[in-house]
């Protein structure tokens, strides 16, 4: 009972021969049956079976749908990632390769809320051994945005951006984390890009009816602003740059 428990914990802690003597016989005891030789007697058996069976071929969890990692070919240090991950690169690899503009934004949301091991040992380790990758860019760009981080973010997928990155979703995430910034014409920009793409995709319209003196709706505000690629990344670099 709780009670005996506390008791027998108080006795030996009045009692420091008791005490020393019951943990010499406990770790004699754990040595009997834990120590190395009888672990040996125990493990050799079972290696010596598993030597003797037929060997087989292994192959990657998401080796069956490989090809589809190849289709962006710059990007082969993400793809070695998302295989490193096994099914836990689920995310990864929705982002990474679906044409569904909806259904790879969830996987970036998700994966803008990986932890900060996740992307201190994972994303970040793997962007120092590949330092031009865009993709691994973008996630990194993606967890700075989850953090709140709006200056790192922007830098993220400012670089990721001027590496070749072209997915359908960028413009939205630079547009969130500029709003983070305080950088509208910023945001104005990106918006303006991605109605292009998206028309009717609603989040859009939400931020837009933050900035400063606009309507709630786009509209055809795109018609009549310059919303080149280049011109977004040097915005970009400005606010770089000044931070």
């Amino acid at each position: 009972t709780e009670k005996e428990y506390q008791a027998a914990i108080e006795y030996l802690y009045h009692h420091p021969e008791d005490r020393k003597r019951i943990g010499q016989n406990a770790q004699q005891v754990a040595r009997q049956l834990y120590g190395a030789e009888n672990a040996v007697r125990k493990l050799n058996p079972l290696y010596e079976s598993l030597l003797k069976r037929p060997k087989r071929s292994h192959q990657w969890s998401m080796a069956k749908s490989n090809q589809q990692l190849q289709l962006h070919p710059k990007s082969s240090a993400a793809s070695q990632y998302i295989q490193s991950l096994g099914d836990l690169g689920r995310p990864y690899k929705t982002s990474f390769t679906s044409k569904d503009f909806q259904y790879a934004l969830a996987a970036d949301e998700t994966l803008s809320r990986m932890s900060p091991l996740a992307h201190i040992a994972g994303v970040l380790e793997h962007l120092n051994l590949h330092p031009h990758d865009a993709w691994l860019r973008f996630w990194s760009g993606l967890a700075f945005l989850g953090q709140g981080k709006g200056p790192l973010a922007l830098a993220e997928f400012a670089k990721a951006k001027t590496d070749g990155c072209e997915n359908n979703r960028l413009s939205w995430h630079i547009a969130r984390a500029a709003a983070l910034c305080l950088q509208w014409d910023l945001v104005e920009q990106c918006l303006i890009e991605l109605q292009r793409d998206q028309p009717q995709f609603k989040e859009a319209e939400k931020l837009w009816s933050q900035l400063p003196n606009r309507q709630p709706v786009i509209q055809n505000a795109y018609a009549l602003t310059d919303t080149h690629p280049d011109k977004i990344i040097q915005k970009l670099e400005a606010f770089i740059y000044q931070g």
